[in-house]
């Protein structure tokens, strides 16, 4: 199957993260985009920490060394 420039949901859903919950550092082969509904936590990218809290959101970008967690 030969892939294009077009837009594909691979997943989609909801987690209530436990204060401590983190994942990575990771990479990832695709785009990841996450919204932050209540709490707040932390996102780093290319040696750069972000806090985040209730409202925002971050996007993974393939080939990106990632991490995040939550407080």
């Amino acid at each position: 199957m030969a892939m294009d420039d077009s837009l594909y949901i691979i997943n989609a859903g909801k987690q209530i993260c436990e204060p401590g919950y983190a994942f990575g550092p990771a990479v990832r082969d695709h785009y990841l985009i996450h919204f932050i509904s209540s709490g707040k936590g932390r996102y780093e990218v290319n040696g750069k920490t972000y806090p985040l809290s209730a409202g925002q959101g971050f996007i993974i970008y393939p080939g990106v060394r990632t991490y995040y967690q939550a407080d």
